[in-house]
């Protein structure tokens, strides 16, 4: 098999790999944040042991300066592992906070633009009632933010991997 066909190969496999991870993130969306995080931190220390790797068999050596970001890569990706649970348990509520914080700004928006008389001023209001009522169901546990994010990552997936899948098929075919 000749490079071009190995490629377009690799391509392929490329593309259904992406299209599995959508599917996983879709039907298992309760445990894939946190799995994704440990990836993530996993790929961040093969990225420090890679660095302290060709710091020492690097000739000649590189400056000791070298070493900061390998050492930090390794120190970071530590930090994420241990604390992968925490940050997914974090952001929905920083999120929620946001929210709800837009929400309120908006309402004394809607509220100064009313006082003044301005014209259409109330075509604000649904809008802010949306990011108060946001807030508050992400605050309160009504909505799952961490599964709502890994189904629409993983339908984001799933649409790319299909597409990808269908472009290297055709590609394959149009070889022959």
């Amino acid at each position: 098999m000749d490079a071009m066909r190995k490629s377009e190969w690799a391509e392929l496999g490329g593309h259904v790999l992406v299209l599995l991870v959508g599917a996983y993130f879709i039907w298992q969306r309760d445990q894939a944040l946190v799995q994704m995080v440990t990836l993530l931190s996993l790929c961040i220390a093969a990225t420090g042991v890679a660095g302290l790797l060709h710091w020492l068999l690097a000739k000649p050596r590189p400056d000791s300066m070298f070493l900061a970001g390998p050492v930090f890569a390794l120190v970071s990706a530590l930090v994420i592992y241990l604390l992968r649970v925490q940050i997914t348990g974090i952001t929905p509520v920083l999120i929620g906070l946001l929210s709800l914080g837009v929400g309120i700004v908006q309402c004394f928006s809607v509220l100064r633009t009313a006082r003044l008389r301005l014209a259409l001023w109330w075509l604000h209001l649904p809008t802010a009632a949306l990011w108060l009522l946001f807030g508050i169901l992400v605050l309160t546990g009504a909505i799952n933010l961490n599964a709502v994010f890994m189904l629409v990552v993983g339908i984001i997936l799933a649409v790319f991997g299909v597409l990808g899948t269908a472009e290297s098929i055709v590609a394959l075919c149009m070889r022959r």
